[in-house]
């Protein structure tokens, strides 16, 4: 016995394959464009949710990697110059040495006062070290010079502090006043320069021998500051190796939750593509031939 369905229905189910396959196909394109399977919370709530949650931990990792290269800025520039400050008090230890000796004449002692002046200049020099246009050892008024002519400090002693993982807080900066004016009970090497400059000038030799230790002091001042920027940079350096980890490892598993499987995704698109086309051929036939698909026997 034959069962007639009717045409309509038969047109019906194969616009409805069709549109259904059209879904697949635009979803598969753009997917396949994108490289992305899940692009909003519709494509999968959950993937997505955690997408975000990488993506935002990933944001923060980049920030900390970026402080992490500001710091390391300016802490290479500081100790350069703390370098520099080192070679200035062991010339000038090494002046005094020299003139110190009662053999020494008083021309002699003038002439080098010319020298410990020369010294005091570049000191001050060092000191008003500039990265980007703002001055690395004048704290928080890194927009004024440290040091005036005679070395007087003009900074403060604000130590800037950033942040280069969740809840880790480094030093950013070396303050002039810790490193050469004496705060906190340290020496103040300008003053110990002028007074070697004067003690020259005036062929003052106890005021050039006392000079003596307290620039050991100075010096061993400006290490201490050299080493702990050294060991600042060895740590951030650590530090980024270990961020540029994470960032590797929320990378994968980011892409694991969002990215898509593009040889599969091909293989579906091909193959939405291929059954729509015919569904678009059975429904030509349909309009064209109605009555051919009048019986299902």
């Amino acid at each position: 016995m034959a069962i007639r369905i009717p045409e309509f229905a038969l047109s019906e189910s194969v616009l409805f394959n069709m549109a259904s396959g059209q879904r697949q196909v635009a979803t598969l394109s753009t997917q396949v464009a994108s490289g992305k399977r899940v692009q909003s919370p519709a494509d999968d709530a959950v993937a997505f949710a955690k997408a975000k949650n990488l993506r935002g931990v990933l944001a923060a990792t980049n920030q900390y990697q970026e402080n992490i290269g500001h710091v390391e800025d300016r802490l290479g520039v500081a100790e350069t110059s703390l370098g520099g400050m080192q070679d200035i008090l062991t010339r000038a230890k090494e002046l005094g040495l020299a003139m110190a000796n009662a053999t020494v004449s008083e021309s002699q002692r003038t002439l080098m006062a010319t020298e410990a002046q020369h010294l005091i200049d570049e000191l001050v020099n060092l000191g008003n070290t500039q990265l980007n246009g703002r001055y690395i050892f004048s704290g928080a008024r890194s927009g004024t010079p440290a040091f005036g002519a005679t070395g007087s400090y003009r900074g403060d002693a604000s130590v800037q502090r950033v942040e280069v993982g969740e809840g880790i807080l480094v030093d950013a900066n070396v303050t002039g006043d810790q490193v050469l004016a004496g705060a906190g009970g340290g020496v103040d090497a300008f003053a110990l320069l002028t007074q070697l400059r004067d003690g020259l000038g005036a062929n003052d030799q106890a005021a050039i021998a006392a000079t003596l230790d307290p620039l050991d002091s100075a010096y061993d001042q400006v290490t201490r500051a050299r080493m702990t920027a050294g060991l600042q940079l060895s740590k951030l350096d650590m530090r980024r190796a270990n961020l540029e980890e994470v960032a590797f490892q929320t990378e994968r598993l980011l892409s694991g939750q969002e990215d898509v499987d593009m040889a599969s995704a091909v293989s579906q698109l091909v193959t939405q593509q291929n059954n729509l086309e015919v569904s678009r051929s059975v429904l030509g036939r349909l309009l064209a031939e109605p009555t051919l698909f009048s019986y299902l026997r």
